[in-house]
């Protein structure tokens, strides 16, 4: 079976829970303060050298981390998704 009949297989016979939910939220989270991180960021990011672009991009990340896990305190890993 391919990956595209066992997804529409997956798709039709679904009742709408999925077994990584959580992670999607979370990754769904974080895909939408990376945008406003990247944006904070992007002047800084744009005179900067390749050493201070890593530096900032890890000062991104944690930024993003943090703001993810203050967002997501209010879901529950346990919860069915």
């Amino acid at each position: 079976m391919s990956n595209s009949s066992v997804r529409q297989y997956a798709a039709s016979s679904s009742n709408g829970i999925v077994a990584d939910g959580y992670e999607r939220a979370i990754r769904g989270i974080a895909a939408k303060l990376r945008v406003e991180i990247e944006q904070k960021y992007s002047a800084q990011w744009n005179a900067s050298g390749l050493i201070q672009r890593w530096w900032i991009s890890r000062k991104m990340e944690r930024e993003i981390n943090a703001l993810a896990k203050e967002q997501a305190k209010h879901i529950s890993k346990s919860a069915l998704y």
